[in-house]
């Protein structure tokens, strides 16, 4: 009996229960190798009976990342933002992932720093409409080979998923001097970054 003053369940303990070898038992908590449906069930109800739980950390640290995508936006309040961010969360978890989301506020620093949070949870890979304006990619630096550049283009050479907003932009002022408008006013936020700078 497993319980206060008493040691914690192994998983030789589990195997025991199961009547299954300890290999069987490592393969079904950590998800490899071809075992049967019948034995997956036999040793999920001896883990449950025992009490037994993997320690999430070390089977991070085993399969050398987690099954969280980090997801690295500007703020939350804009409306497209949201509707982005939970269109992604939504289609994570269908896929098995979970979504994490990241405030950068438009600030290079904290974006940086978001890389490494996202680096200590062993993040699987980012999306991110970035604010870094540098040359050097500190994705692939912090060893992120799997990063989705959003809506901005960075600087350097990257997946990039978003608008032809120059295109976008030309097609607008010709329509503007095809019907031959007198004044005309172009409202956003900053040309600083990729889309802005281009749609202008």
């Amino acid at each position: 009996m497993r319980g206060c003053g008493y040691d914690m369940a192994t998983i030789l303990d589990v195997a025991k229960l199961a009547g299954v070898s300890q290999g069987t038992v490592s393969n079904v908590l950590n998800g490899k190798g071809n075992v049967s449906s019948e034995k997956i069930r036999m040793v999920e109800e001896a883990a449950r009976q025992l009490g037994f739980t993997i320690n999430e950390r070390a089977r991070m640290l085993r399969k050398g990342s987690s099954n969280i995508i980090s997801v690295i936006l500007p703020n939350i309040e804009f409306i497209q933002y949201r509707e982005f961010y939970n269109s992604l969360r939504s289609y994570a978890k269908k896929s098995g992932y979970v979504a994490e989301l990241l405030i950068s506020n438009d600030n290079p620093q904290e974006e940086l720093e978001l890389i490494q949070k996202s680096r200590a949870v062993m993040a699987e890979g980012i999306v991110t409409l970035t604010c870094l304006r540098g040359t050097e990619n500190p994705y692939v630096q912090a060893g992120f080979d799997k990063v989705c550049f959003v809506e901005r283009k960075p600087a350097f050479e990257a997946d990039y998923f978003g608008f032809d907003y120059r295109l976008a932009g030309m097609q607008m002022a010709g329509q503007v001097a095809a019907r031959k408008y007198k004044n005309v006013a172009v409202v956003t936020a900053t040309e600083r970054f990729s889309n802005e700078r281009e749609y202008m």
